[in-house]
């Protein structure tokens, strides 16, 4: 990180001496120097089958996105069946999710619609359903043990990791999303899900 600190003064010098063009180009070997040193993740950019599936415009659906990738289903299947148990949550729960479905306006963040979030609550009994379990990594005052780069995640298995407010696929050292949501290594994984049936190589030791 040194390195990097140095290459910044550089940067702000020669720009100081010579104007933009130098301090642009210094900046642009930054940013390799801070590739190097941090191992960013590798990055493919996948909906989950959004699109595919006819859905249109904006949307907060990384849970559901999430675990087609993961799981390798069909997206709208995936869509239908988080909506039926969030439906189902809202009317046969009385916990402080289900009271806040039942508030909840048509569309708003607490509704029982997908496009705007799934809770815990009613995604992870889904997936525990199916074969994949929780491993917590952070816990209360533990610190940031594990980050969203390269060198702290396992190169094989698929996995669902937890961030703060979002889920997000990652298969084979390969983060699948809408978008990196890596905050270039910086960001902290709660947690992940993983799968426990099938033909699955889990490349993360506990």
């Amino acid at each position: 990180m040194l390195k990097c600190c140095k290459s910044f003064v550089v940067s702000f010098y020669f720009y100081t001496l010579y104007g933009n063009n130098t301090f642009f180009d210094i900046s642009a070997n930054l940013i390799i120097n801070l590739k190097n040193i941090i191992k960013m993740i590798n990055f493919i950019h996948d909906d989950g089958g959004r699109s595919d599936s006819g859905y249109k415009g904006q949307t907060g659906d990384c849970v559901t996105r999430a675990i087609s990738i993961a799981t390798e289903q069909d997206y709208k299947t995936v869509y239908d069946t988080l909506t039926h148990l969030s439906k189902q949550h809202k009317l046969n729960k009385n916990d402080f999710v289900a009271k806040k479905m039942k508030k909840a306006k048509s569309g708003s963040l607490w509704s029982t619609s997908v496009r705007y979030g799934v809770h815990k609550k009613v995604y992870k009994p889904y997936l525990e359903s199916i074969g994949w379990e929780w491993i917590p990594i952070m816990k209360i005052g533990s610190g940031c043990k594990i980050h969203l780069r390269a060198d702290e995640l396992p190169e094989t298995g698929r996995y669902i990791l937890s961030l703060s407010r979002h889920l997000t696929a990652y298969v084979d050292g390969i983060l699948y999303d809408t978008y990196d949501c890596s905050r270039w290594g910086s960001r902290c994984v709660y947690g992940y899900f993983r799968n426990t049936l099938g033909n699955y190589e889990d490349g993360w030791h506990d």
